[in-house]
């Protein structure tokens, strides 16, 4: 059986494996993710989300679906394609159809806010369904409105789950995503009373602050505490599952339950294609390591164009001209145009070799100063500062 880089990277972890094995696999172990961000526009602007809020660019949709049709075509057997926003358009149907028909083996689903309602009709009568339809809900009504600076965003991320059954296969999943911040750290078990049965899974997902912006959102360890205590009367009657991107918080999680038994749990962990999975009091963690982040998914940008992980933090007019918006040099963070001669081999590998240049020594220095208790005097960790980590969100 062949091992994922994430099997390499828990061998690490638990100190029977090296750094090597790790970046020795990690290019020839693709991504079985293909996310593809449809547009940069969006008619929100939520207070925790990745994207910069004035990214509001337009992108020729065949351009963008030559590139997903290229892509799709060597993504491995059995692969994810996640339409991750950042909002529907009717004119994407053509690049997912096209999908479809090359792939039909591919799982297909859709990240939203309830806004693709907007477009039920055209959905419905191109006779498209989605495998899958992630909805996101940060809580009450209030709650919810306020993370999302809307007054109507509560109401549409209902209407988007009642309407699901219109754009979903037979069977097709449903799961609602929370974003934890500041806002709603004390409104989950609210959340959970007001989860419709229709969603079969609910994954609680800490804020990834790629934006220097987001930081004040993130919770506090004081407050993952309760957020924890209502996780856990939760677990008792709804599977939750609680997925970190951002190595900052993980501390938080082992005050919260404690370092003999955050120890204990992740001596028990197991990896998957990108992450590792463990249980702390019913409670299922899964973290996606931010030294192997590539391996996480394939990201296509509104631009038909490939770059390093979370650089959507960033809008497309300064990746395009290469300077962020105080001065830094952004060009190392775009791999390359997809065109219809583009290979995944190549734009994956050219991409892991940057990250492994930039950025894996020092984000597995950070999780090994984390996950290896460092009291044990046989193995020393240096602690070489936080991860930029970042995830998008709807």
């Amino acid at each position: 059986m062949k091992h994922s880089v994430a099997d390499f990277w828990l061998a690490y972890l638990h100190q029977t494996g090296s750094s090597e094995a790790i970046r020795d696999c990690m290019p020839g172990d693709f991504p079985h993710i293909l996310s593809v961000i449809g547009t940069r526009q969006c008619d929100l602007q939520c207070r925790h989300c990745i994207f910069p809020h004035e990214d509001t660019e337009h992108t020729e949709s065949r351009v963008l679906g030559i590139a997903v049709e290229t892509i799709a075509r060597h993504m491995p057997q059995g692969f994810a394609l996640i339409h991750e926003g950042r909002t529907f358009h009717p004119e994407h149907l053509a690049w997912l159809q096209s999908v479809r028909q090359i792939r039909q083996d591919a799982y297909i689903g859709l990240i939203d806010n309830g806004s693709y309602v907007r477009h039920l009709p055209e959905i419905c009568a191109s006779g498209f369904r989605f495998d899958g339809l992630d909805i996101s809900l940060d809580g009450p009504e209030v709650v919810h409105n306020r993370q999302r600076c809307s007054t109507t965003a509560f109401r549409n991320a209902l209407t988007g789950i009642e309407a699901a059954h219109d754009i979903l296969v037979p069977n097709g999943s449903i799961c609602a995503l929370t974003t934890l911040t500041g806002h709603n750290y004390d409104a989950l078990v609210a959340t959970c009373d007001i989860l419709p049965q229709s969603i079969r899974a609910w994954h609680v997902t800490t804020i990834t602050p790629a934006r220097p912006e987001l930081r004040p959102l993130s919770v506090t360890a004081e407050q993952f505490k309760e957020s924890w205590r209502q996780l856990k009367q939760i677990s008792k009657h709804r599977p939750v599952t609680l997925k970190f991107y951002n190595t900052d918080d993980l501390p938080k999680l082992i005050e919260a339950v404690g370092r003999k038994a955050f120890d204990r749990a992740f001596s028990q962990a197991t990896a998957d294609y990108s992450s590792v999975r463990f249980e702390i009091d019913g409670i299922e963690i899964r973290y996606f390591p931010h030294s192997i982040a590539p391996k996480e998914t394939f990201v296509i940008d509104a631009d038909a164009c490939f770059r390093l992980p979370y650089a959507n933090a960033y809008s497309l007019w300064e990746l395009q001209s290469g300077i962020s918006r105080i001065g830094e040099d952004l060009t190392p963070l775009t791999i390359g145009d997809i065109g219809p001669d583009s290979t995944l081999s190549k734009l994956y590998q050219e991409c892991v070799r940057t990250w492994l240049d930039m950025h894996f020594e020092q984000a597995l220095a950070t999780e090994a100063a984390i996950f290896i208790n460092t009291n044990n005097p046989q193995k020393e960790v240096s602690i070489m500062g936080g991860a930029n980590t970042g995830s998008t969100g709807k």
